[in-house]
Order: structure tokens, then sequence, then C-alpha cells
């Protein structure tokens, strides 16, 4: 990840500086940890020290009560060891972390901080560049900028030509056809540069989703350069890679264009240095062979030997290289450009060590202690690693890694943006020169264009006017049919058009032709009139088509359209409609409504029907409104006189219908009809429910049929349509016998829950004769044949005692 750095001997130079004074000259951490740490931790870059006894040493008392006041050396040591645990994935892993990101953002800082001292192009490169262009012929500048000219310039003379010929109407005068060239907006192209891929192709920057096509000529020419560099000397294998990291490896496939586009700063996100529990679980894990581990797998136990412990204040560490390659460096003419040749340049190695101390040795008698097992000693181990890790290693390790880092490779990135920024400064001052002489072409082409597409046009707009009927649609009336004079547009209803049009052109005994256009019936006629020359006028016919077929109340767009020398692409109005509504002489007015006793078999329909016409319209036919209840046979009818904007509510009463089929049907539906003259105008649907459940009405008929009250029976007798109701009653009850008879809810809603509702409804009332009582006990003894399940059984029985009280509720099942 290292651009063009002069020698191996800079980088060397570089590292020797101290992080503080680079940090000073412009290097700061984007990570808050490690710029609180940089004061503390100084120009040495002092490594934290082995802190275990520090950690542990409380488990070194000898006032444990448990323990006659003696240590438990098992405690101290798996406390040690997680100490040492930490201490050993910080050095790693924290410190690992720390050269990968130091290594990134010192490279994205110092990228950064070359470019800006090297993008702007200089007063020389600007000459230089001006001068070369000056000759050169921006042939796509000029072709766009005719084809931009033409395209706005299309009927540009449109509405000045029409506002002229539009004044002296009714004048008797010609209009005025000297004019003037409009003003425009456009003021050249400032992208041709980038248009013309001057410098090279942007196709490699756009394949690799570094930039698009709407991005800014600069931003483009960047990736460009850049492009350059990666493509050569610093590829993806030679950036900066993780070594010994804990995140994810898909979160480090950074390019060159990665650190050039931060800006100066990466927002780092929460990487595994930070995270206590994750390196916690990765060296429990992923690490085999240390020490620490194998600690850990044994199985801590009590014991009478004398065991020796290990008091170490310091650990011995190898040495360690940053996490960067060897790279090419291209080699740079006296103008910053490359010359083609390369050098290898391979970096300094940082080196650290941890010298240990001379360890002290001490000697404890230990004994089993009672509840101290292996997960004891696994905890003292956890929670010894999680206080080291978090409070006195893991960012010490990662800061000092990370600003050692940071100060060679934001050095390294410095020299690498200073070449991309001589290349883009370059390009800029190449950029800057070509877009001024483009502009200019460009502007200068659209102004040739523009007054010759202004003279062609004005030429063949004004021609045009001048010897054509150029008609305006101001207003549009549309009468009905004259002979009715009934106010209202009914479907089908021939219909004619009133106009009042000007004339705006000055060609003599021209015609134009109109017709209707919109909600009309078939093809409509055309019909022509000489336009009188550059005057108003109106024109109309009574009859020129039909409305199409519709329902009352239903929306129509009508109007009338001119056709002619007036179809121009301006601002002429050549058509306008306006909105209608059909409508009959007998309406239904509003929904019907009816009422119903399913029971008796009876009710009725309400229709309200209303004539929109004039007042003094009359029909000369009779108004009817029909009721039919289609499969109930029923067919009502009323026959009245309804003059014109009146209106009558008709009741059709009906009777006879039978209970058991309004019943299964639900209620009743049928179709209500308005009608003139043996032709209907309007029909809507009419539906009326039971006004119960189902099961409910089944038990309200049965309480009926079986009382000595008169009752509709339908088309059986009274026994046979009482028989055919047990029959019913019994197949209901058996599709309901897995009913939770115990849920009273769901026992009331039923067949025989209803029943026994209407047996106490009209015993209390005193209307249940003796006869129908012996009836209701003869259907619950029928009911209690069906199998209910025995856990339900004696629950279905209590309610069929309600109406039949041979029915035993505690009788054993066979």
């Amino acid at each position: 990840m290292k651009k063009a750095i002069k020698n191996a001997v800079v980088v060397a130079a570089i590292m020797s500086m101290s992080p503080m004074v680079l940090a000073g000259g412009g290097y700061r951490s984007s990570i808050a940890e490690v710029s609180a740490l940089q004061s503390e931790l100084g120009n040495a870059l002092q490594i934290p020290p082995n802190i275990g006894p520090t950690v542990c040493g409380k488990y070194l008392t000898t006032n444990d009560p448990k323990l006659g006041n003696r240590a438990d050396a098992a405690a101290y040591a798996a406390c040690q060891m997680g100490n040492d645990a930490a201490f050993y994935m910080a050095a790693t892993y924290a410190a690992g972390e720390g050269e990968y990101l130091g290594c990134v953002d010192g490279l994205a800082q110092g990228i950064h901080n070359g470019y800006q001292k090297t993008k702007n192009p200089s007063a020389e490169l600007l000459t230089r560049y001006r001068g070369e262009y000056s000759q050169v012929s921006m042939t796509n500048a000029v072709s766009r900028a005719k084809t931009q000219a033409r395209k706005e310039g299309r009927g540009v003379a449109d509405g000045e030509i029409i506002g002229r010929f539009r004044s002296v109407v009714d004048t008797n005068q010609a209009p005025d056809a000297e004019y003037v060239y409009p003003s425009h907006t456009f003021r050249g192209y400032d992208n041709g540069y980038v248009t013309d891929q001057r410098g090279g192709s942007f196709d490699e920057v756009y394949n690799l989703n570094w930039v698009s096509r709407n991005d800014k000529s600069l931003r483009r020419i960047e990736a460009r350069a850049v492009y350059g560099m990666y493509n050569g000397t610093y590829n993806a294998a030679k950036l900066c890679k993780p070594v010994n990291v804990l995140f994810a490896a898909d979160n480090t496939r950074l390019t060159l264009w990665d650190y050039f586009k931060a800006r100066s700063e990466f927002r780092f996100q929460n990487y595994g240095w930070k995270n206590v529990d994750r390196s916690l679980k990765h060296f429990l894990n992923n690490v085999s062979g240390r020490l620490e581990r194998i600690y850990y797998d044994s199985k801590i136990q009590g014991s009478t030997e004398r065991v020796s412990v290990v008091i170490q204040t310091a650990r011995a560490e190898v040495s360690y290289r940053p996490a960067v390659a060897a790279v090419t460096e291209p080699i740079l003419d006296a103008a910053g450009l490359p010359t083609g040749e390369v050098r290898v340049i391979t970096p300094a190695v940082a080196e650290r060590a941890f010298v240990p101390s001379r360890p002290e040795i001490r000697e404890m008698q230990d004994r089993p202690v009672s509840g101290r097992g292996k997960d004891y000693y696994r905890n003292i181990y956890k929670d010894a690693f999680k206080l080291s890790y978090d409070k006195y290693y893991r960012t010490k390790f990662f800061s000092v890694a990370f600003i050692k880092n940071i100060s060679i490779f934001g050095g390294v990135g410095e020299l690498a943006g200073s070449a991309v920024g001589k290349k883009v400064a370059d390009d800029q001052a190449r950029m800057i020169s070509y877009d001024n002489k483009y502009r200019e072409d460009s502007i200068g082409a659209f102004n040739i264009e523009w007054k010759v597409n202004y003279d062609q046009q004005w030429a063949s707009i004004w021609s045009h006017f001048d010897t054509n009927a150029m008609v305006e649609v101001n207003e549009v009336t549309i009468n009905g049919d004259k002979k009715t004079a009934d106010g209202i547009f009914t479907s089908g209803e021939k219909v004619g058009a009133q106009l009042r049009l000007t004339n705006i052109g000055r060609g003599q005994n021209k015609k134009v032709y109109y017709r209707l256009y919109g909600d009309v019936q078939g093809n409509q006629k055309e019909y022509s009139v000489n336009a009188p020359t550059s005057a108003r006028f109106n024109v109309g016919n009574d009859s020129m088509g039909n409305i199409k077929t519709g329902v009352p109340r239903e929306q129509i767009q009508v109007g009338v359209q001119i056709r002619g020398a007036v179809e121009f692409d301006s601002s002429l109005t050549n058509r306008k409609s306006k909105r209608h509504q059909i409508n009959a002489y007998a309406e239904i007015k509003g929904s019907p409504s009816a009422t119903l006793n399913a029971i008796s078999g009876a009710g009725s329909v309400r229709v309200e029907l209303t004539n929109p016409a004039n007042a003094n319209f009359d029909t000369g036919k009779l108004v009817s409104v029909t009721a039919d209840l289609g499969k109930f046979g029923v067919k009502q009818s009323e026959t009245f006189t309804l003059p014109g904007q009146s209106s009558r509510v008709t009741t059709l009463s009906f009777s006879g219908l039978d209970p058991l089929k309004v019943i299964q049907n639900g209620g009743i539906s049928g179709t209500i009809s308005a009608n003139l003259g043996g032709a209907d105008t309007e029909s809507k649907q009419v539906r009326q429910a039971i006004g119960m459940t189902r099961n409910q009405a089944y038990a309200t008929y049965y309480n009926e049929l079986v009382s000595d009250r008169e009752v509709n029976s339908g088309s059986a007798d009274r026994a046979g349509r009482t028989t055919q109701m047990v029959s019913i009653i019994h197949s209901i009850t058996e599709d309901e016998k897995g009913t939770n008879w115990k849920d009273t809810y769901q026992a009331n809603k039923s067949a025989v829950g209803q029943l026994a509702a209407a047996y106490t409804s009209s015993k209390a009332a005193g209307t249940l004769s003796e006869g129908a009582k012996s009836r209701y006990n003869e259907l619950g003894l029928a009911l209690d044949q069906i199998e209910v399940s025995a856990t339900k059984r004696k629950a279905y029985r209590a309610v069929l005692n309600k109406f039949a009280p041979s029915v035993e509720v505690k009788k054993k099942n066979k």
C-alpha cells in the first residue's frame, strides 16, 4: 500500500521519527482511545508489563477461613493463567489490529495530505495547455451545440407569431412581420474534456464502480489518476493486509481508491481489539499449544501435595514486522511524471521485544476445598482475563502498534498522494484549458444555428398562418334533442353543439372541419364551415351524433374537435369538451329497502322513483315499478304517472312465501325495475336477510308448527312440515355433536340450544300447549340417541333436558 517512495532511506528515516512528532505534524489518530493515550505513551512507545501480580495478588492472602488461613494456590494459578492469556491476546491480536489499522489510517491521511499539496495546477501548466488547445477545432462541441439549438428552437416562434395574428382579429389590419431574435439561456458546454475522454478512458474506473458517469469531472479524473497507480504499482496485493486480527476478512478488501476517497479519515468500526468477550472466546476456541490454554482445559482439583507457584512479572515476546510487503516504485522525471522504469523498495523492520524479569517462586500447601471445582477456577481464569485485557493491555498494545504504523505509513501515503496530485494537477490544467475552448466553440455554434433556425421557423410558421384558417375553440355548448326539450341527456339521445370560434389565420375562403368526440356512439359525421378571415364567429348543428348507451347517473364527456390546418404544433386550442350526466325519465332513487317476516313468509319492498326531466315535460307514458323475487315466484307491480321534477315512493307488499325456503336461503333477494312504456329504464338489486341465525329460525319455526296457532307450512301440511323439521334439526345436531357442550356460548348457539330457548320463552308466556310439550319431549328423546363423546355427554343431555324432561342428565352411558 505504498506509492512513490523515493528510496529505502526515506522509509528508514520516516520510521526513525518519533510518533508524537509525526502526530503533531499532521497525522492524528481516527480512534479516540489512541488519541487519549498518545501523551501517556510518549516517544519511547512503552509496552505495558505483565501485571499478573497486580490482578492476582488477592489470591495470595492467608485470611481465607475455608483454608485455615492458607492461600488457594490453584485459584492464584488460574488467575495468573487468565492474565497471561489476556497478555498474549493483546500482544498478538490487539497489536495486530493496531498494525493493520495504523497502516490504513496512516495511508489514508498521508495520501490526503500529499494530494492536497500537489493537486492544484500551476500557472505554467495552464498557460502551456491554453496555447496547445487554442488552435484545436472542437468538432464535438459544434455538433452538440447545433443539435441543441435546433431542439430548443423548434417552435420557438409560435408564441410570438400567434400573438401578432391574434392581436389583429376583427380589425381588418395585417400583423407586423418584422422580428428580432429572442434571447436564449444556452451558456455553452463545460464538460468537453471528460465527454471526449481526453487524457484516457474512464471505463476501468466505471467498471470498478469507483465513480459513475454522473459524478463530477474532477472526481472522475481523480479516480483515473489513482487507477493508473493502482493498476501498476499499488494493486490490492501490495496494500495493507490484516495479520492476526479478529474482524471479518471481507471488511479489509480495500483498494487504493478506498484510501484516497476516505479524505484523510477512516470511520473505524468496533474491530476485534475492543471486544473483550470476542478475544476470550477466540483464545479458548482457536488458540492451541499455549500453556494457558492447556491449563484451562485441564481438570483443576484440590491437592494435599505441596505445589510451586510461579509469580512472573513480565513475559518474553518474539519480534514482529509491520504488515506490509516490498513494493516496486515508478521512477519519476523532473516534472514528476512516470518514466516507465521502476525500483524495488523494502521497508525497514520495526522490532519489539519484552525482556522478562526474574520470576519469583513460592511454595504453598494446598488441600481440597469444598465446593471449588473446575467451574470455580475457570471463572477466576475468565475474570482475570477480562480485567487484565480490558483495563491494562488491549488499548496500549493496540495504540503502540497503531501509532508506530500511522507514523510509518503516513509518510509513505504522503508520497503516494503527492504523485496522484501531480497527475491530477496536470489533468486539471488540461481540462480547464480544453473546456474553456470547448465552451467558446459551443456557444458560437449555438448562436449561429439558433439564428438560422429562427429565420427558418419564422418564415414557415408565418406563411402557414397567413395562408390558412387557424381556428381557436373558445367555447362549446352541447345541446340535447330539441324535439323532446326535456332538459336532460338520456342514453342514446341525439345531441348537437354550438361553438364560439376565432379564426386568427388570414387565408381566404378556407374550410375548417369539426365533429363530436368523447362518449359518443359510432363514427361521427364531420361538418365543415368557411371560416371568415381574422374574425370571431359562431357555428352549430342540432344533430351531430348520439350519446353512448349508458345507465342513469353515469358521467360522460362530450366535446367538439376542429380539424385541418389548425392541427398545428402550437398553443392553439383545437378541442374542448364538457362533462354531462346520463338520466332516465324514471330513475330509482337510492337503494330499495325491504322488510321480511321469515316465519310467516311475508314482507314488503319500498322503492322511490324520480323523474329529473323538466317540470313541463310529459313523457306521455305510464311509469311502473316491479319487484321480482325470482326463486320465490313473487312478482309485484304498481303503475302510475310521474311528471318531470317529481318523485314517488311505492311500497310493494308480498306474502305466502314458504318459510322453510326463506330460512334455507338466508332471506329474500330479487330485482327492482323501473319501466316506461314497456321498456325498463333502470334496475337495482334488493336483498333482505332473515334477521336471525338459521338455528334460531329453525327453532322458532318448529315452535310455531307444534303450537296450536295458525302457521304457514308452505307446500306441505302441518304434520308433514313438522316431520320435515324434526329431520332437519336431527341432521344439524348430528353435524354439531362435536360442540363443547360445557361452554355455555357454544351450547346456546347450537340447534338444540335454540330449541331450549324457544321452549323456555313460550312456556314463560303461557303459549305452550300440553301437546306442544309432548312433541318437544319426543324430539329431545330422539336427539338423545346421537352419539356424543363421553366427556361431554352429561352437558349435552342437560341442554336437551331443558325442553325434554324425559331425557335423564345423569343416565349412565352404555
